[in-house]
């Protein structure tokens, strides 16, 4: 009795995929029962840059602010985010190691991540931005405390601004993307790849590259 009186288990919708390895759907209550071709172009993903190697992780690499920002870069230029503002970390002398820079990044919660990978020849810091999407690509500035802030020495080392004559001594190892669909022959760019709000009442969850069937 206690189920008959539920009336959303009368109205309730699914959302059926042809090539669930493609994406997955799920559907609202509100959404219209209907039949879409979905062909999955490229995922979300977020930026990630790489330092230069360091013979351990112990090793200094120095001292001074980072800030970071959040935006496009496109024809040379970036354009900032207005989502997202700037936020500047401290890298005090006493954090300067590498395994140290690692640590303050990650307490500072700043929207991005650090790690630490050791690929054969030395230790690389890797910068990564929490969010997937174009408008979520990194821009590093650095105030070093040894008095150049460009340069590959010191905390400089990790300065990024991928901008036409911009410093650049981090390098990107996975690019800033936005994940792009068609429906119906109606391309759709998002910045994530679950999308609540491409078709009216259905969420999808995009898995790989492909083309596939929807049904409401």
């Amino acid at each position: 009795v206690a189920t008959l009186a539920t009336p959303a288990k009368f109205t309730a919708v699914k959302a059926s995929v042809a090539d669930g390895t493609v994406f997955s759907a799920s559907a609202a209550a509100t959404a219209s029962a209907g039949s879409y071709s979905v062909e999955v172009q490229t995922l979300a993903q977020a930026q990630k840059l790489k330092s230069g190697t360091f013979a351990a992780t112990s090793t200094s690499v120095g001292s001074g602010t980072l800030t970071i920002q959040f935006g496009t870069y496109s024809g040379g230029s970036f354009t900032l985010n207005p989502d997202k503002s700037a936020k500047t970390i401290t890298i005090a002398s006493g954090q300067a190691s590498l395994a140290g820079v690692r640590d303050v990044i990650n307490a500072a919660d700043a929207g991005v991540s650090a790690s630490i990978i050791n690929d054969g020849s030395g230790y690389r810091l890797v910068v990564a931005s929490k969010d997937a999407g174009l408008a979520n690509a990194l821009k590093i500035s650095v105030a070093d405390d040894d008095a150049n802030d460009t340069d590959n020495a010191g905390l400089s080392q990790l300065v990024y601004d991928d901008t036409t004559g911009g410093a650049k001594n981090l390098a990107e190892t996975v690019e800033a993307k936005n994940a792009t669909l068609v429906i119906d022959g109606i391309t759709v760019s998002k910045p994530t790849n679950t999308i609540s709000d491409a078709i009216d009442g259905v969420t999808l969850n995009l898995l790989k590259a492909g083309t596939t069937s929807l049904a409401v």
